[in-house]
């Protein structure tokens, strides 16, 4: 239902505390300060499981265990108030949920595979080649592509063409017609590379990989003078750092 709302309506609901929110650890850092600190909200929270207020003491279990300074107590906290949910919620998706988010606060079960971008070898070479390119553009970390400016071309053994550019610290599909840098490459490899199963370094030193750069472009100094840029394996490597996956490093 959430999301068929947000869908027909967008993101907003017109709270304007949800326009500019503080990151996430500094709000809860904030909030416990503005309670007393950790002893208080921490037996607030205590005194509301066991009046059975779940609503509330969850807020305030959440706001200790996503704040600088979490102890095992506090996620043991949490998860005792979402022990109490799913001992009376009638879902069973809220139930399951609850519980297995306790297990894991508990340190019994790790749920981290379901936290990472994963692809199948399979999965990739199902597809054409160029598929794979734009799913990069939300796997960009923009604090890493902070005043990158670059364009990669990719060349399939099977003739595809693609290319992707970084630019205000957001990546965009674009024509490979010119790129600041290009690499040629199987689609085996590259499914490999998404995959885990190798990496653009590996790569490299093995050499399914060749990379290509304009040799024209080169890097302004701070002296207002200019050098000629980095080798291109490593403009290459630095091209893809920005990018929260392990594959392309």
């Amino acid at each position: 239902v959430r999301q068929i709302h947000s869908g027909l309506f967008g993101w907003f609901d017109e709270d304007e505390s949800h326009l500019f929110p503080l990151p996430t650890p500094e709000r809860c850092r904030r909030l416990i300060k503005g309670f007393g600190g950790r002893v208080k909200v921490r037996q607030q929270s205590r005194a509301a499981l066991a009046d059975g207020d779940y609503r509330w003491g969850i807020e305030l279990a959440t706001w200790l265990t996503r704040s600088p300074g979490c102890k095992p107590v506090d996620r043991q906290l949490l998860a005792d108030h979402l022990r109490g949910v799913a001992r009376h919620t009638p879902a069973a998706n809220l139930r399951n949920w609850c519980l297995t988010r306790a297990l894991e606060l508990e340190g019994t079960l790790s749920l981290d595979r379901h936290r990472r971008h994963h692809f199948s070898v399979a999965q990739v070479m199902a597809a054409e080649p160029a598929r794979f390119i734009g799913v990069l553009s939300v796997l960009l970390d923009p604090g890493k592509a902070r005043g990158t400016t670059a364009t990669l071309a990719w060349h399939f053994a099977t003739g595809e063409k693609a290319a992707l550019c970084i630019r205000n610290q957001v990546a965009v599909v674009c024509e490979p017609a010119s790129t600041d840098l290009s690499i040629s490459l199987s689609q085996e490899t590259w499914a490999q590379i998404l995959a885990n199963q190798t990496s653009v370094s590996q790569c490299l030193n093995l050499g399914t990989i060749s990379v290509e750069a304009d040799t024209e472009t080169r890097v302004e100094e701070d002296n207002g003078g200019t050098k000629p840029p980095p080798d291109p394996e490593s403009r290459l490597l630095n091209f893809f750092a920005a990018f929260d996956h392990p594959g392309l490093r």
